[in-house]
């Protein structure tokens, strides 16, 4: 059963994860799929990524990969990998994982996918887009 990869049953960017008392429920706050600027590079503000595993066995290690996709590559260019675990007791029980992104640097406006990988196999992504908004007239840039 080592070799199982685990179900990606939720994967979600949000601004903050917020438990009840008895850390039973989680409320998800100021989920999003993209972000405006005027300027790129952009550094980020801290956020949270939501992901829910099921069907997992014991201890497996695992990446958050953010790329950026351009026309010219399939792959895209990577930006980040973030490496975590996620530890199993039981496949049946649906794990919440809560990762805190901070200074994630956005080169470019322009796609970008968030992909789950376990046992390095992708098990789930979802997009993002990045835009070029245009000041306001008035404002500095």
């Amino acid at each position: 059963m080592s070799g199982v990869l685990p179900l990606c049953l939720a994967l979600i960017l949000c601004d903050d994860v917020r438990w009840d008392p008895t850390g039973s429920k989680a409320n998800l706050l100021g989920t999003f799929h993209q972000v405006e600027a005027e300027r790129f590079p952009l550094a980020m503000p801290r956020f949270k990524v939501w992901i829910e595993l099921t069907n997992g066995n014991g201890v497996t290690p695992m990446t958050l990969r953010v790329t950026h996709l351009t026309p010219d590559e399939i792959d895209g260019d990577l930006v980040v990998d973030i490496r975590f675990t996620a530890t199993f007791n039981d496949p049946r029980i649906a794990l919440p994982h809560v990762l805190t992104i901070e200074d994630l640097l956005l080169r470019a406006a322009g796609d970008y996918r968030f992909s789950i990988v376990a046992r390095d196999h992708p098990i789930a992504e979802r997009y993002f887009t990045a835009q070029l908004i245009e000041p306001e007239e008035g404002t500095a840039p």
